[in-house]
């Protein structure tokens, strides 16, 4: 049995269509989802979820992803409805997708990795590197970020999400002053808790996100989801074309419409900020390394 909490945030207080789709394949996979948005909905937005949604949660709460995350779970705890619960997922709407199905990031991952539990009944070595306790899509460090597992899509097995360690970790998010503080806090901080733990993360894309940019990820078929902020910080016409790109290497069925419509919303984002967003998108300079739209350029001495 599998249960997923889905945080939302939304400056019109919409949900966008894409995110109506994200969690109609969301819900072929899983047995219930905890819908929490950041932002006061009406009952027409929260007609959309209709039949996909089993429980939904719209309050302004000011705590981020994590605020969201901390609420959905706390309703699933408090209703007993983890009791027979082996996963669950944490995920956002900060990206499209998926670009395949969930049940073939489920396969992919299962052939990476198996139940701990079964090692247990095993003579092989628990440290073989095949077990897991959770995962996510891609994992970030760099010299100064301590390694985790990036939280837009997260998947516990139930030794996690039942531990008193974790459960306390959740029940401590609240409010901080700036996003930053949130990743620092909650984003890192429940990857390095669960690590000294004892808790064995693994990861679905192989790539180290240091200083790499999602769109150089997606061009190789590294992820299977799109981080909206690429649409969002990027000019329209670059974004239509990048797109068309990646559909015609990647041959997804996803709907490029549901990317296409959302850009609509930020065109008329003031030029310089998008000026500087697409500037660092092309090219980043990080503590002896330079990355030509996310690949890390090699330089040899003559």
């Amino acid at each position: 049995m599998r249960s997923a909490v889905f945080a939302h945030y939304d400056r019109d207080n919409h949900i966008e269509p894409y995110v109506v789709h994200y969690l109609r394949e969301l819900k072929k996979i899983t047995d219930s989802i905890v819908f929490v948005s950041d932002s006061n909905l009406n009952n027409s937005e929260l007609k959309k979820l209709d039949g996909i949604a089993d429980k939904t949660i719209a309050e302004r709460h000011g705590e981020y992803d994590f605020g969201s995350y901390k609420r959905g779970y706390l309703y699933l705890k408090n209703n007993g409805l983890l009791k027979n619960c082996d996963e669950l997922v944490f995920a956002n709407d900060s990206c499209f997708g998926p670009l395949m199905p969930f049940r073939e990031i489920w396969i992919q991952m299962s052939d990476k990795v198996y139940p701990r539990e079964n090692v247990r009944n095993s003579n092989e070595n628990q440290n073989d590197g095949k077990t897991c306790d959770f995962w996510g899509i891609t994992q970030y460090k760099d010299k100064t970020t301590p390694l985790h597992i990036q939280s837009y899509f997260l998947v516990f097995k139930r030794q996690v999400f039942s531990s008193t360690a974790f459960d306390n970790f959740m029940k401590s998010v609240k409010q901080e002053k700036t996003k930053m503080d949130v990743v620092h806090k909650y984003e890192i901080g429940l990857s390095q808790l669960l690590i000294s733990e004892g808790f064995t993360p693994r990861v679905y894309s192989n790539c180290l996100m240091e200083a790499a940019c999602f769109s150089y990820l997606i061009y190789r078929s590294e992820i299977p989801f799109i981080k909206t902020m690429i649409v969002k910080n990027n000019f329209r016409r670059l974004s239509s074309y990048i797109l068309k790109k990646l559909w015609s290497i990647n041959n997804t069925t996803y709907d490029v419409n549901l990317i296409l419509s959302y850009a609509l919303k930020y065109k008329n984002q003031n030029v310089p900020r998008k000026i500087k967003n697409l500037k660092r998108a092309i090219i980043r300079f990080t503590k002896g390394s330079v990355y030509i739209c996310g690949k890390k350029l090699t330089l040899t001495s003559s």
